[in-house]
């Protein structure tokens, strides 16, 4: 006779299975875990980001941009720490975020456009997209891939907004 499963039996015995999983998991990848280090995050404020007008200032992101690359990069020259990810022979898709809420402005295009430009790389070899990067010929032989969130470009200017209105 063939035993029924229960719903009760069910979620007790998958739970039971991702338990185990979870437990296996953690215990195989915790040498992999003591083995990486830690992230490194900087976070780089200019009440100046957005300009008299209420729209983004590209000479202040572009300053914001560099600051941040030098104290990722632990370098002197926003184009030398460039230079560390980006080589220039490479093909560069720089994925962007057309989504109305959130868009990426193009003044943080921009920025980063200037300083893989700056690093030596053609202007034929640099493209920037959101929709149909799957299928762009730029992005389908990209070498370096710079994924160009639409925090750095509104959120900045939702930060400067507010620091403005104090």
């Amino acid at each position: 006779m063939k035993r029924l499963i229960t719903r009760r039996d069910f979620i007790k015995d998958t739970g039971c299975a991702a338990l185990g999983l979870a437990v296996g998991l953690s215990a195989m990848a915790k040498e992999d875990v003591e083995k990486t280090s830690l992230a490194n995050v900087v976070l780089i404020r200019d009440k100046e980001a957005i300009s008299a007008d209420g729209g983004p200032n590209g000479e202040v992101i572009q300053s914001m941009l560099d600051r941040a690359m030098v104290a990722l990069f632990d370098c002197e020259n926003p184009v030398e720490c460039w230079r560390r990810i980006i080589k220039p022979d490479d093909i560069v898709g720089i994925k962007t975020n057309e989504w109305n809420y959130l868009p990426t402005t193009s003044e943080v295009e921009q920025a980063i456009k200037k300083r893989v430009k700056d690093v030596g790389v053609e202007e034929r070899n640099i493209a920037i997209a959101d929709r149909g990067v799957l299928n762009h010929p730029i992005f389908k032989k990209a070498t370096s891939l710079i994924n160009a969130r639409a925090e750095i470009g509104r959120i900045i200017w939702y930060i400067a907004g507010q620091i403005r209105l104090r």
